[in-house]
């Protein structure tokens, strides 16, 4: 009999420390909707096809063409750049989610979509850091330092 009020008491116990289905979250993100970052880049943030639908439908031909031209030329200049001074680049134009992965501060998790920049400078030890490839020469010396580079 004891051995069974024992037993009884530890499937309790084991009970009471499971969460429950309603308390268990489930992640919005996933391996098909985030990308995945645990080392030093800078990420280049894309529009998805949906968004290139959206502005082709929304803005006149004129319009549309010069938003593509500016979300594919800065860009570009910035990639083949940073090539140069020895940095990796990771496009991103399909995903919700990025998670970056930082030495200090555990998971990042950025929502693609809310990001208003189209760079993201990261470095493992580091803070993330955002900015506009349009504004990339002003900014070439900041991210040389930002990735101990100079």
């Amino acid at each position: 009999m004891r051995n069974i009020l024992n037993l009884l008491t530890l499937l309790l116990l084991a009970l009471s420390c499971t969460p429950s289905h309603k308390e268990q979250k489930e992640l919005p993100y996933n391996a098909k909707n985030t990308l995945f970052i645990d080392s030093s880049c800078v990420i280049i943030l894309q529009p998805d096809s949906a968004e290139i639908a959206k502005m082709h439908a929304q803005y006149s031909q004129t319009e549309y063409e010069e938003w593509m031209s500016g979300v594919t030329w800065y860009p570009g200049l910035a990639a083949s750049e940073l090539k140069e001074m020895g940095i990796n680049t990771i496009p991103c134009h399909d995903k919700e989610y990025i998670i970056l992965e930082t030495a200090k501060q555990g998971k990042i998790v950025i929502t693609r979509k809310k990001v208003e920049q189209d760079l993201i400078l990261f470095h493992v030890n580091k803070k993330p850091h955002f900015i506009s490839s349009s504004t990339f020469e002003e900014n070439k010396n900041f991210i040389l330092r930002y990735f101990d580079k100079k």
